[in-house]
């Protein structure tokens, strides 16, 4: 997946780039949305347990997100990526933002 091949992520980041607010449900979002590629989804994960690791105020306002959307972070949105047949570091990678978005669980 390119950033070139998706405009409305492209869209977003430009947006986001020229003074827009960052607001996380955008990547719940794409957690949750079964219709979108896998690696999107599973790419959204990792951004939330990027920006949830060592920040407490970052789990805050991700935990407001979800509250907010009312999808929230559960386990079920991470458990197609560690099924044994996916790929040994997909799931390596899934089992870490499982361990960094506990925290922030609904």
């Amino acid at each position: 997946m390119t950033l070139a091949g998706n405009s409305e992520i492209r869209s977003e980041l430009t947006r986001i780039l020229h003074g827009g607010h960052f607001d996380f449900s955008l990547l719940i979002g794409y957690l949750h949305d079964e219709s979108r590629d896998s690696q999107v989804r599973w790419r959204a994960g990792a951004a939330l347990a990027a920006f949830a690791y060592n920040s407490v105020a970052n789990q805050r306002q991700i935990a407001d997100c979800a509250s907010r959307t009312h999808a929230g972070i559960h386990y079920a949105a991470f458990s197609d990526f560690l099924s044994p047949s996916e790929d040994a570091i997909v799931r390596c990678s899934t089992a870490y933002q499982v361990s960094r978005t506990e925290v922030i669980w609904q």
